[in-house]
């Protein structure tokens, strides 16, 4: 049984005692806000940040503010092809910590995945779709 405080203040657990469970499996789709994108290779300016994520964390916040240009260089792509420039590999950050919270630690899809988890899905049947927006 699922304690009565517990269950009003997550919809999931409220709906696993009412017996529902985890069935399809679920693939959530992040938006541009929520997508995290880590730099795997970068310019010396940014090297400290390897595979930290350079959009959507306090790590942008960071260098944004110390280093302007840098930062702005290792966002921006090709207008011909989008690759990354030469030199800077820019990635989608991978799994639910991809997109669970953004700067600041602000939940954006932390919240639905506790909630799907408390019904059983789990890694093997429930994924988040991240993906390099730019």
């Amino acid at each position: 049984p699922v304690p009565e405080a517990a269950s009003q203040s997550r919809p999931g657990l409220s709906a696993r005692a009412r017996g529902t469970e985890a069935h399809h499996p679920v693939i959530m789709l992040p938006g541009i806000i929520s997508t995290g994108l880590e730099m795997w290779a970068g310019e010396e300016c940014a090297r400290p940040y390897f595979r930290q994520r350079l959009w959507g964390t306090l790590s942008m916040i960071r260098l944004f503010f110390m280093d302007k240009d840098c930062w702005m260089r290792h966002m921006e792509v090709s207008g011909l092809d989008g690759s990354d420039p030469a030199g800077i590999k820019i990635r989608a950050a991978q799994g639910f910590e991809a997109a669970d919270y953004v700067v600041g630690g602000y939940w954006v899809w932390a919240l639905l995945i506790e909630n799907l988890a408390d019904i059983g899905y789990s890694p093997s049947n429930m994924w988040l779709a991240a993906y390099d927006w730019r």
